[in-house]
């Protein structure tokens, strides 16, 4: 059994191949046109205090870069760093949980 698309299926077919990858290409940053931080830009991204800032680095608790003598940090690492930070609120069954003792 053989069956042929029409032309305007052709075209159907295209348009939704080339939307998929728009939206794929989208989401794939380059590494050249990626966001960098200086330690006040990030203090001013975070909105912290530059101080915060450089004692996280001498803590090792912030991901940095070292370019000669300057830190510097980059959008999608602190994004990344800042979501591995994120609390999720505790439920009340939860909470009630807690507070059962088992006997």
């Amino acid at each position: 059994m053989k069956s042929e698309l029409e032309p305007q299926d052709i075209e159907a077919i295209a348009g939704r191949v080339a939307e998929m990858l728009r939206t794929l290409l989208r989401n794939i940053q380059a590494p050249a046109t990626e966001e960098v931080f200086t330690p006040e830009s990030l203090a001013n991204y975070l909105k912290v205090d530059v101080s915060w800032v450089y004692k996280a680095v001498s803590k090792r608790t912030l991901p940095y870069h070292k370019v000669g003598k300057y830190i510097r940090f980059t959008k999608s690492t602190v994004d990344k760093w800042l979501e591995s930070k994120k609390r999720v609120p505790v439920t009340d069954f939860e909470r009630m949980r807690k507070n059962v003792r088992v006997a």
